[in-house]
């Protein structure tokens, strides 16, 4: 069996080999751990780095699962920092905020025209309400158009 040094560079303890190597530590353990496997997400990875590495389109690139994790990451720290945690957030409320205006269109996309200009018409509405009605019907309309085009 072939063996490899593995050093621990993490702040954390690592399991490469399903034994415990300390931060700052190595071991020799089997080559077949060093596979060209895609690299696991690690939160504690992600909140080790440096705050100003730590950047909108950095946090951007995460999926849920991964921003999830680095958000109970930070949080669990002995002295979470705050601009991360403003990034973190920012981030969590424009991905929430999105998925909430496609959710909406969706819903909207399947009402008719004479639904959605009933719609548009509703003193309830906010601005942002109508803004959404008014792009679902200009969409409705252009495909309704006998020439086919829309813009």
């Amino acid at each position: 069996m072939k063996k490899k040094l593995f050093v621990n560079d993490k702040k954390y303890i690592q399991y490469p080999d399903g034994k415990a190597v300390q931060p700052g530590d190595s071991r020799m353990i089997d080559i077949c751990h060093f596979k060209d496997e895609p690299k696991q997400f690690n939160a504690f990875e992600f909140v080790g780095q440096a705050v100003k590495k730590i950047t909108k389109t950095v946090i951007a690139g995460l999926s849920d699962e991964q921003l999830s994790e680095v958000i109970v990451a930070e949080d669990s720290l002995e002295k979470p920092r705050g601009s991360v945690q403003k990034l973190l957030a920012s981030e969590l409320e424009d991905r929430q905020l999105k998925m909430a205006t496609e959710n909406v269109l969706a819903q909207l996309n399947e009402l008719s025209v004479e639904e959605l200009q009933e719609k548009l018409i509703d003193p309830d509405n906010t601005d942002e309400d109508v803004a959404l009605v008014q792009q679902v019907l200009d969409a409705k309309l252009g495909d309704e158009t006998p020439s086919g085009d829309a813009e």
